[in-house]
């Protein structure tokens, strides 16, 4: 979690956590009243061909 418009904050993806396929992690995100407006949930993968690919929810 971190800013959608500087990727500096975001976990970097070699110390995030691996989840295995089919598994699910709950993810509790809340922004506060002095949050930054792009605050956002990023989710990065390895398709099935070993592309990289990348999910990113913003939060409102």
């Amino acid at each position: 979690m971190g800013s959608a418009s500087d990727e500096t904050g975001i976990e970097a993806q070699e110390t995030a956590a691996v989840v295995a396929p089919g598994e699910v992690v709950p993810i509790m995100v809340a922004t506060t009243y002095a949050s930054r407006g792009d605050v956002a949930v990023v989710v990065t993968w390895r398709g099935r061909t070993g592309k990289a690919k990348r999910w990113t929810h913003l939060l409102t």
